[in-house]
């Protein structure tokens, strides 16, 4: 080879550019994660969050983002709440309380569906929770229920 290496990229004496994984998955055993935090506390109250999030994630999987950290889902005292003040801990935007069914990030729906397209582009979610701070069910309220018997196969009694 005469002292010169050949077959490295456009310019001789370059090393090879190994290849690049897919999109959004890290390539095994990778050190270098990279987390990006899907909120803050001014976040707008118009229940369209997890939408906005949903839409960003081939930017975020293209920019090497492995891992999303997303705000407490749980129904706060108040729809407009971050979720810090929770009041139903299974109520992640699908039951109708404390002023709507969904909650200041959107539906449970819609949180489905965000989490699920995060994994089709290899984004892991990291749910933020503070399970400590229950203190937004300040009375007794009625609740709509539907009761049913058994496991596995539901039927209504």
């Amino acid at each position: 080879m005469n002292g010169q290496q050949q077959g490295f990229g456009p310019f001789h004496g370059q090393p090879p550019i190994p290849p690049r994984p897919p999109v959004g998955v890290p390539p095994p055993g990778a050190q270098n994660q990279t987390m990006f935090q899907g909120f803050e506390w001014y976040v707008p109250a118009d229940h369209q969050h997890w939408r906005r999030l949903e839409k960003a994630l081939p930017t975020l999987a293209a920019l090497g983002v492995t891992t999303m950290w997303i705000p407490p889902a749980c129904k706060a005292s108040w729809y407009t709440g971050n979720g810090y003040d929770i009041y139903d801990l299974y109520d992640l935007g699908e039951f109708d309380q404390k002023g709507s069914r969904h909650t200041k990030w959107g539906t449970k729906e819609e949180l489905v569906a965000m989490t699920e397209s995060a994994g089709r582009y290899g984004i892991r979610i990291m749910f933020d929770a503070v399970l400590n701070h229950k203190a937004a069910a300040d009375y007794s309220e009625e609740v709509k229920a539907t009761k049913y018997e058994g496991e596995g196969e539901f039927r209504r009694v």
